[in-house]
């Protein structure tokens, strides 16, 4: 009897590791083929420098992208008291690149208001000439400590206005950047503050998305890394190289118009209102053997200036001090009428004596 031979079975589809190594390899082939063409479609991104038809621009802006202003083109300008209904135009530029557009100084500066494309006389752009100011808010007293005093352990934030804000405007911009500047006691330029929480502020830049804009309670003027002194306090803006092609003071900076705040040194004076009146007593000797009465007097409630020094101490006000005063009250001199009526009596028993 023959033994069955072997037979060979092959199953179509089954796991083999280069059918693996197979698969992996179209996988990525995929991935990188949907990566390419992913990368080939032009992203869509709005930067500082793109401006919308119509928008507003800054003098000493540069490398504005102008939409709706085409190479080559013309912008024109009425001045006050003229219309682009009725009167010829003020002023008229041609712009040689809409891409690359800067706002000149020297051309612009006193050419503010809206441009338009000419002749057709639409809206192409509204220049603003730039205003930047900067204060220092004491937030445990609310008042501005900018060219004053702090008391040492106060935290401190600080206000920004300026009309740059409407940059906010500009597609995909959330605030117009303004770096502050804190140059402390020695030189030393703080670009960044510590709050009282321990967490670390970025003062270059901040976002500045409204004309009066506030930070939050950034600098705790008690932390052991701010030595008492004076602190110079000043902010610029150099979106789109605006601060570097036009520097002037209260506009794209407040160098020109720095402000200086004093933390720890000096004393900060406030006023403080009796709410009750005091009634002093106080009593006098007197080298007169006869009896002396005591003088009372009432205060009235009054406003009193104290000093609050660093240490938190209250010093005593200079001036003449509110005392109370007492007098002595001695008795009316001469004979009494107890004494009078015995003088009476003594004389008439002497009479009496004498008749008998």
């Amino acid at each position: 009897m023959n033994s069955p031979s072997p037979t060979s079975l092959s199953i179509t589809g089954a796991y083999t590791p280069s059918g693996e190594l197979k698969m992996r390899r179209n996988m990525i082939s995929v991935l990188m083929v949907a990566t390419c063409l992913v990368l080939m479609v032009p992203a869509v991104t709005a930067t500082l420098s793109d401006i919308p038809q119509g928008g507003v621009i800054f003098i000493g802006e540069q490398g504005l992208n102008l939409n709706g202003v085409t190479t080559g083109s013309q912008v024109a300008w009425w001045g006050a008291g003229r219309s682009p209904t009725t009167d010829a135009p003020s002023d008229l530029q041609t712009i040689s690149d809409p891409k690359n557009f800067f706002v000149s100084p020297t051309i612009y500066g006193t050419e503010t208001g809206v441009w338009y494309t000419y002749p057709d006389k639409k809206p192409a752009f509204t220049i603003k000439d730039p205003t930047l100011a900067v204060k220092a808010i004491d937030v445990r007293t609310g008042r501005e400590v900018t060219s004053g005093l702090v008391s040492r352990g106060d935290q401190v934030k600080f206000q920004v206005e300026t009309n740059m804000y409407s940059m906010t405007e500009r597609t995909g911009v959330n605030g117009v950047p303004v770096t502050i500047h804190v140059t402390g006691p020695g030189g030393i330029d703080y670009t960044s503050l510590t709050d009282s929480n321990g967490k670390v502020h970025s003062l270059d830049p901040v976002t500045v998305s409204s004309s009066l804009y506030e930070t939050d309670p950034v600098w705790n003027t008690g932390n052991a890394q701010y030595p008492e002194g004076s602190y110079v306090i000043w902010a610029e803006c150099n979106a789109n190289n605006m601060k570097n092609e036009y520097p002037v003071g209260g506009k794209t900076t407040t160098k020109n118009t720095t402000s200086s705040l004093t933390v720890g040194t000096g004393e900060v004076t406030v006023a403080l209102v009796s709410t009750n009146t005091a009634t002093t007593t106080s009593q006098q000797t007197s080298p007169i053997s006869s009896p002396i009465e005591t003088g009372t007097m009432t205060l009235s409630p009054t406003t009193t200036t104290i000093t609050l020094s660093t240490t938190g101490q209250i010093s005593t006000p200079q001036g003449s001090p509110i005392t109370s005063t007492t007098y002595p009250t001695p008795k009316a001199g001469g004979f009494t009428a107890g004494t009078t009526a015995l003088l009476l009596l003594a004389g008439a028993a002497i009479a009496l004596r004498r008749q008998s």
